[in-house]
């Protein structure tokens, strides 16, 4: 009999800001309402089949954050708020996100969602502000409503009666109705870690895991490992810290084994990555068995793959230790192909592949996303994973088993492990490139700083916040992201949740911030939407608005217009005037509301400046040349300046600043050390007890370049 070892893997990154613990994007709630809730629900009617379930830790817990803490986001704030009292922002932050789904399967499958989808245009760039002027209250209502509803997942649609009603209805919800549907979903997801439990328990599942984080396990035992695999590949300063990889391992295994009662007995260690070191650290934290692709063992036999003879059987990699491989074909097939299918045609052909390439007593192992490809299925995948389930649990040739089980079928030795994962059998995506090494630097930095903490007497208290926020920046997804390969419209989020981790480890030492961190990794980061300056300014710095003309002709930076990204701050300001004199550069915050001053008491403004010199011999690394920030602080007693550089603030405060109805300051190219041709870049953070709650703009810097003597020259008007 063939046996039939099908692992779904269920991740997603940790998407919470490390300083608030607020989630910054949903998709572990719309997740969990639809593949994840699905992937449980369907088991449930199939108890004589056995698969394996791939858990991430740090996946459930976010979970358990949403449904223990009462935790939100901002999709699900948005979708909270009353369609009427829907600001011009909120309303362009709807209607440019809630459409992130495939438009043939899901929102297709509601014609109201449809209508409002061509409403707003499939793509529709720089002309979402007019498209959103053309959507009425009952329109931003029905559209924050089956946003939600298009997410849920078959078993939901199937059990919750109210959704039933709501399809039906389609259109025209009501407040009451649209908040009924967003408390199903919090509900549903409220079970999903107990419905895994027992369907563990029942013996239907096998519950595996993955390092706690998902980082990529042989690039943190040492980046130096993907010259094996990728010797012509420029890397990084080398990184190696094998401790961190096995702390990761068994923190995953312990939260698994504490929240679902039973302790894994093997890992998908992250995208499939190997190594001869990963399999030592395996051994040594108990694992049974670890899975990876079909290419990593051609690979290590060093020999072109005969898939009968090599593939379908377990290999031993250490004492204890089996290495199974995934059938690449079939895998994609589900993944990529299926899809298009009839779902009883594709079923058929699965088993037939199996039953054609497999040898008798042979085990097949079949490994994939459990949760991403089901949106592009019909009705997201349910008649296939039904007769897919079974076909597996009748068919008298075909025996589906855990990962575990199949992993006691025999099993030959192998000499020789390759170094790679299941993306071309190498780590080309998370390093390698601009992005990607300069993100290894960043958290090479900053692991040096915890390591030389955590042997210098720090409190260990402080040492162990540190390590949770830079086990989150281990993890391989910002890594993904910030690469050549892969790019989606939030890669800027992930950029900036990157270096917030980091930033939050040096804040948990209590050790000065890397100026390299205020610097977005990633090339994607759209230009902040900036009018230019066209003339020179002298304001005067008495926090009022006077004069229109002082500040004619200043730089404009529209924060309302970059409000559209993911990124939702506390929307305190609504533009930033910063210009020039011969001398000095003048900087102004346009509050929404005259009583902004009364709302920053207890708060601080700090603006922080980096310096780009017209010829580079003028400093070793210009591009990180931070001069330190500016200080600003509002109470009772009045405003308060500071500047600070070389981490002491200077006395007195070099800097000329005032507020009242705005706020403005000025500062001397001299104090920045800066002069005519070189770029000034400045970004503004408002912070609340240490945290910050805004910056503008969300990401990079507002650039400006000091005028020589030819400014004026050129940019004359009458």
């Amino acid at each position: 009999m063939k046996k039939v070892a099908i692992l779904w893997h269920m991740h997603q990154p940790d998407y919470r800001n490390p300083f608030t613990g607020e989630f910054t994007m949903p998709w572990v709630r719309l997740h969990a309402v639809s593949a994840y809730d699905d992937m449980a629900g369907i088991l449930l009617d199939h108890p004589k089949m056995h698969c394996t379930i791939n858990l991430v830790p740090c996946l459930l817990e976010q979970i358990e954050d949403y449904t223990k803490n009462n935790k939100s986001d901002p999709y699900l704030d948005m979708a909270r708020k009353r369609a009427q009292d829907l600001s011009r922002q909120d309303r362009l932050f709807i209607v440019s996100n809630f459409f992130h789904l495939p438009k043939d399967t899901q929102v297709a499958a509601f014609p109201r969602y449809l209508e409002l989808l061509s409403k707003r245009g499939d793509k529709p760039g720089d002309f979402i502000t007019l498209a959103v002027k053309s959507f009425s209250t009952q329109d931003m209502r029905d559209l924050q409503t089956l946003f939600h509803l298009a997410w849920f997942g078959f078993v939901a649609r199937e059990k919750e009666s109210l959704l039933r009603d709501m399809t039906a209805k389609g259109k025209g919800f009501t407040e009451t109705e649209k908040n009924a549907v967003l408390d199903v979903g919090l509900h549903r997801m409220s079970r999903l870690v107990k419905t895994y439990a027992e369907l563990a328990e029942s013996g239907v599942v096998e519950i595996c895991t993955s390092p706690y984080c998902h980082p990529i396990l042989p690039l943190l035992v040492d980046t130096n490992s993907a010259k094996r695999c990728m010797p012509q590949a420029p890397l990084p300063p080398r990184f190696s810290q094998p401790g961190d990889a096995k702390r990761q391992v068994l923190e995953g295994l312990d939260y698994v084994e504490n929240i679902l009662g039973k302790r894994p007995n093997g890992i998908w260690p992250s995208e499939g990555s190997v190594s001869p070191e990963v399999a030592d650290i395996a051994g040594k934290c108990g694992l049974e068995w670890l899975v990876t692709d079909e290419g990593v063992l051609a690979r290590s036999l060093g020999k072109p793959l005969s898939r009968h003879e090599d593939l379908y059987h377990p290999y031993s990699v250490k004492p204890g230790v089996k290495l199974l491989f995934r059938d690449r074909i079939v895998s994609d097939r589900i993944g990529f192909s299926y899809c298009r299918m009839e779902p009883a045609s594709a079923a058929r052909d699965l088993l037939s592949y199996v039953k054609t390439a497999v040898p008798d007593n042979g085990v097949i192992t079949i490994v994939l996303d459990g949760e991403n490809p089901w949106e592009h299925y019909p009705d997201r995948g349910k008649e296939f994973l039904n007769q897919l389930y079974n076909a597996l649990s009748t068919d008298r040739d075909l025996e589906p088993v855990t990962v575990s089980t199949a992993a006691r079928f025999g099993s030959k030795t192998l000499e020789h492990l390759h170094s790679g994962s299941w993306i071309e059998s190498n780590f080309r995506v998370w390093i390698g490139d601009e992005e990607t090494n300069k993100a290894w630097t960043l958290l090479g930095k900053v692991r040096k700083i915890f390591e030389k903490a955590k042997t210098g007497g720090k409190d260990e208290k402080a040492i162990e916040k540190a390590w949770l926020h830079l086990r989150a920046a281990e993890g391989s997804d910002w890594f993904w992201w910030l690469g050549d390969m892969f790019s989606s419209l939030q890669d800027p989020e992930f950029d900036r949740l990157f270096r917030l981790h980091l930033e939050a480890v040096l804040k948990e030492l209590e050790e000065p911030m890397l100026p390299e961190l205020n610097n977005p990794v990633s090339r994607s980061w759209a230009r902040p939407p900036v009018e230019p300056a066209t003339r020179l300014v002298s304001p005067k710095i008495d926090g009022t608005t006077r004069s229109y003309f002082e500040w004619l002709g200043c730089a404009r930076y529209n924060v309302i217009q970059a409000r559209s990204s993911m990124y939702k701050g506390e929307n305190i300001f609504y533009a930033v005037l910063f210009g020039f004199d011969e001398k000095r550069l003048y900087i102004r915050l346009d509050p929404h509301t005259s009583d902004v001053l009364n709302g920053m008491q207890g708060r601080k403004i700090e603006i922080f400046f980096n310096i780009q010199h017209k010829y580079a011999c003028q400093k070793e690394n210009p591009a990180a040349d931070n001069v330190g920030p500016a200080v600003l602080s509002y109470s009772s007693k009045g405003l308060n300046i500071e500047f600070i550089k070389d981490r002491k603030a200077l006395n007195p405060c070099p800097i000329d600043a005032a507020a009242l109805q705005v706020i403005e300051l000025s500062i001397s190219f001299h104090v920045l050390g800066a002069g005519p041709g070189d770029k000034i870049g400045f970004f503004v953070r408002i912070v609340e007890n240490e945290t910050e709650i805004d910056r503008l703009p969300p990401g990079g810097f507002l650039d400006i370049t000091i005028p020589g003597d030819d400014f004026m020259l050129t940019n004359w008007s009458v």
